[in-house]
C-alpha cells in the first residue's frame, strides 16, 4: 500500500513537471513572438519606460521636435517606434521574461542539464536580451519539454505494464525510481555542442544593437 501511495506521488511529480517545462516553452515562444515588436538588447528597460511614460505623457512632439534640432529623423516614426517599438509589446515582454524566471526558480533544476542551466542564466528572456537570445531559450524549453514528457510517457507505460503483469507496488516502486534515476543520468549527457556555440558567440557580441539609422543624411 505504501509503495503503491509512492506510486501515485511520483507520477504526479513528473507530471508536474512536465507542464512547467511546456508552459515555459510556451511563454518563452510568445516572448520571442513580442521581441519582433519591440527592439530587446542594450537599454530595452530604459527606452520601454521612457517611451512608456513619454507617451502616456502626450509629450512625444515635444520631444520629438527636440530631437529634430539635433538632426534626429523623427519623420513618420513615433516615439515609442524610435525608442524600440510597440509599448504594450514590450511591457508584455518583461512580465514574461519575470514570469519565466519565477517557474524556473519553483522547478530548479528540474530536467535541465548543467549546461542548459548555464546557458539560461545568461541568455534568459528579458528585455536586456537580444532576439536571437530569446530565440534560443525558447529552442531549449521546447527541447526540455519534448524530454520531460517523454520521460513521464516511459515511466507511465511502465506502471501500467508492471500492474498488469500484477506486480508487487513495492517492486514497481523500486524499479520506477531506477528508471528516473537512469533517465537524470542521461541528462547529464546530452550534445549541446549547438547549443553552447549559439550562446557563446551571443555573449561574445560586444556590438549593442542600435536603431536603424536616425540622423539625416
Amino acid at each position: 500500500k505504501k509503495g503503491s501511495k509512492n506510486l501515485f506521488k511520483v507520477l504526479n511529480e513528473k507530471r508536474a513537471s512536465a507542464d512547467i517545462y511546456s508552459s515555459l516553452a510556451f511563454t518563452s515562444s510568445q516572448a520571442e513572438m513580442l521581441s519582433n515588436s519591440f527592439r530587446t538588447g542594450a537599454f530595452g528597460e530604459l527606452r520601454l519606460n521612457l517611451a512608456n511614460v513619454l507617451e502616456s505623457s502626450g509629450l512625444d512632439g515635444v520631444v520629438k521636435k527636440t530631437l529634430e534640432k539635433f538632426n534626429i529623423n523623427t519623420e513618420g516614426r513615433s516615439l515609442s517606434e524610435i525608442l524600440g517599438g510597440n509599448v504594450a509589446a514590450g511591457q508584455n515582454l518583461d512580465a514574461l521574461g519575470k514570469q519565466i524566471a519565477i517557474d524556473l526558480a519553483q522547478n530548479f533544476p528540474g530536467n535541465l542539464n548543467r549546461e542548459e542551466v548555464q546557458i539560461i542564466s545568461s541568455v534568459g528572456p528579458s528585455l536586456f536580451k537580444t532576439n536571437e537570445s530569446i530565440k534560443l531559450i525558447t529552442e531549449i524549453f521546447q527541447a526540455a519539454s519534448l524530454r520531460e514528457n517523454k520521460i513521464l510517457d516511459g515511466a507511465n507505460e511502465l506502471v501500467r505494464s508492471e500492474i498488469a503483469k500484477g506486480t508487487d507496488p513495492a517492486v514497481i516502486d523500486t524499479k520506477l525510481d531506477d528508471f528516473l534515476r537512469a533517465e537524470k543520468a542521461k541528462l547529464q549527457e546530452l550534445d549541446l555542442t549547438a547549443f553552447k556555440e549559439r550562446a557563446d558567440a551571443l555573449k561574445a557580441q560586444t556590438k549593442i544593437l542600435q536603431a536603424p539609422c536616425m540622423y539625416k543624411s
